[in-house]
């Protein structure tokens, strides 16, 4: 099976040649790689050049200009030919046998569409901070056979630590304009039950800015990071960006003559979140009922399971408007 590589790059150029160097340094070698850069104002794509032009490895270079994240990876996969499909941030470090590891999950298992890994989340000077399963409070070894409700809830599979195959890239065409390609895919994949999730730390997941992981913030931090969110307009955005995100989803499962018990479960999910959405409209008394009334739906639809994070987060949104 033939591997590629999609790497989607902007001003990177502080960790690119880090990366390309791990990428080309693989037991099991890539045979292709994919650039998507989104419009680079630094030296990212200079150093990526000058790199690559030395190294045995097949790659493209594709300039882009300003697409998001999102269309970056998305045009990047358009460009691969191989049979499996890794994806790659620009600041991370791959370990030396993670196309090896992964590799063994899908030749043992011709049903496994998507495997996902665990990750060392480092600092910008490499200091180890921790593993990725435990900062967002993931349990692997909860009932696989739960998959779909799982990575509804609460999506775990990061795209820094993914791979796919070539067949569920395209079976997942075409993409929802709502949900980052990494949670449309997983998505995508549960509904097969094709998910493997190895625990395995196979990358270096590097942490700063505004991809931060973790869920034991602390209440004064989770309050000044959500009044930042809500006057830069994303709480707002996030939970119609879900709502719209499910219903894509819906109409592929109605499509795709998926499941009933799946598409009754997303049904479910969007009536949860069209509740949430419309926090900014409601009363107090009516966001009091609303959160007394649902307290486990909180467990099954939402990674909140706080309900006094919800009235900070009813607060914010009616007065910071």
């Amino acid at each position: 099976m033939k591997i590629s590589v999609v790497l989607c790059t902007y001003n990177g150029e502080k960790y690119i040649e880090k990366q390309l160097k791990s990428i080309c340094s693989q037991i099991i070698s890539v045979d292709e790689l994919i650039i998507s850069d989104d419009f680079s104002q630094d030296n990212t794509l200079l150093i990526a050049e000058q790199f690559l032009c030395q190294q045995s490895i097949s790659y493209r270079i594709v300039k882009n200009s300003n697409r998001g994240v999102c269309n970056n990876f998305l045009n990047a996969l358009k460009l691969t030919k191989g049979d499996i499909i890794f994806f790659s941030d620009q600041d991370d470090i791959w370990m030396s046998n993670k196309t090896e590891v992964i590799m063994s999950y899908f030749q043992k298992d011709d049903h496994v569409s998507l495997v996902c890994t665990n990750a060392v989340l480092i600092d910008n000077d490499k200091n180890v901070l921790g593993d990725l399963y435990s900062s967002i409070g993931f349990n692997q070894t909860q009932d696989q056979d739960d998959i779909f409700h799982r990575v509804l809830k609460k999506p775990f599979v990061t795209g820094a630590t993914m791979a796919i195959r070539r067949e569920l890239y395209e079976k997942a065409l075409p993409f929802s304009k709502h949900m980052l390609h990494d949670q449309w895919l997983s998505y995508i994949a549960a509904c097969d039950n094709g998910i493997y999730i190895s625990s395995e730390k196979l990358i270096y997941y590097r942490q700063h800015g505004e991809n931060l992981v973790g869920v034991d913030k602390g209440i004064c931090e989770r309050f000044v990071k959500l009044k930042r969110r809500i006057s830069c307009g994303k709480v707002d955005n996030y939970g119609e960006r879900l709502l719209f995100g499910y219903l894509d989803l819906k109409q592929y499962l109605i499509a795709h003559n998926a499941d009933r018990n799946y598409q009754t479960l997303v049904d479910d999910f969007i009536e949860f979140w069209k509740i949430r959405t419309e926090f900014k409209t409601m009363s107090l008394f009516d966001v009091r009922q609303v959160i007394k009334k649902s307290k486990k739906d909180y467990c099954k639809y939402s990674t909140t399971m706080n309900p006094a994070y919800e009235y900070l987060k009813y607060f914010l949104l009616k007065f910071m408007k």
